[in-house]
């Protein structure tokens, strides 16, 4: 798994910081959620925590995203187009997407109002629940768009992934081929 040929792949890239970018929200989502449940937390008994952690763990997670969508943009572009797969992610020019996927997730640790966390409700909110009420205001519009976009984004892509494996399945005959769509298609409806 961690041969050097493996690293020559572009995808293999993107999954690997992928990997690191899930393990380190894994730290937040369970690990300090799961301490901060037990100390029975809320924003005003633990403000620094609550406010790094909601800070990493939507910068991780929005991180996270794009390198999804990234993904699915270089594992497409493989199957329905390698020239422009070569392009684009071809050498060190895959590094410029997981930079660009690393500054992005930068802007919402640095620029973004947090998520704070209450063990009331054992989650984290966009609202720090001190005043009644004001739920709206703690409106979170860049998180939003994050997030609406990608589900728009892999949806999409992940139909257009299914439509061009089917394409070039289209002729096969062989159990493995369709072995390998049923197991696709399977995963993609899953997936949704």
């Amino acid at each position: 798994m961690m041969e050097k040929e493996n690293f020559k792949m572009s995808c293999y890239k993107i999954m690997t910081v992928l990997a690191v970018v899930d393990f380190f929200s894994i730290i937040v989502d369970c690990i300090i959620t799961g301490w901060l449940t037990y100390e029975g937390a809320v924003f005003c008994t633990h403000p620094e925590v609550i406010h790094f952690s909601g800070m990493t763990g939507e910068a991780l997670w929005c991180t996270s995203c794009v390198l999804a969508v990234i993904l699915i943009v270089n594992r497409l572009l493989d199957l329905t187009s390698p020239r422009a797969r070569i392009f684009f992610f071809e050498g060190n020019r895959t590094y410029l997407f997981i930079l660009a996927a690393i500054i992005y997730g930068l802007y919402f640790f640095f620029f973004n109002t947090p998520t704070a966390f209450t063990s009331k409700y054992h989650t984290w909110f966009f609202d720090p629940m001190i005043f009644e009420g004001k739920a709206m205001e703690y409106e979170n519009f860049p998180i939003f768009i994050n997030n609406f976009s990608v589900v728009f984004f892999t949806c999409s892509l992940y139909i257009l992934f299914c439509i061009a494996l089917r394409s070039k399945l289209k002729n096969t005959t062989g159990t493995v081929e369709l072995a390998t769509w049923e197991c696709c298609t399977g995963d993609y409806i899953l997936e949704v």
